[in-house]
């Protein structure tokens, strides 16, 4: 069965035994493309349990304007409850003064920046096994 876009772009990929949720944000370039993709996440994460899940967000080749940013905002804040820790990936120049306040606006401390997946993958899974 083919995956549909959402699905292809919001899933769960399994790395060192750890489920961390991948919010594939990549290549993302109009408005529009981006917030049909954040406002289901927010759906998804509210079907979890709380203090749950481990989130990786990657927008890498991505550009986005202040909707865009608001909306990440948003997700951010609403997924708080939920989130053990996160990672993003392709945070760069003037979007990481954008990430920076995300992070203030929604209280968030336990989201960590990384250059590429793997080393978000791998920070997930040690940061999981010290949960324990």
């Amino acid at each position: 069965m083919e995956l549909t876009e959402l699905e292809k772009r919001i899933r769960s990929v399994l790395h060192k035994n750890r489920r961390v949720l991948l919010f594939d944000f990549t290549r993302l370039t109009s408005t529009s493309d981006a917030l049909e993709v954040i406002q289901p996440a927010k759906k998804i994460i509210a079907g979890q349990s709380e203090h749950s899940v481990f989130t990786l967000t990657d927008i890498i080749g991505s550009d986005y304007d202040r909707d865009v940013a608001s909306a990440l905002q948003d997700l951010a804040k609403h997924n708080k409850p939920y989130v053990i820790a996160g990672a993003a990936v392709g945070v760069s120049g003037l979007q990481k003064v954008v990430f920076r306040s995300i992070l203030a606006f929604s209280g968030r401390k336990n989201i960590q920046l990384f250059d590429t997946r793997e080393e978000a993958l791998d920070w997930l899974a040690t940061y999981a096994s010290k949960e324990k």
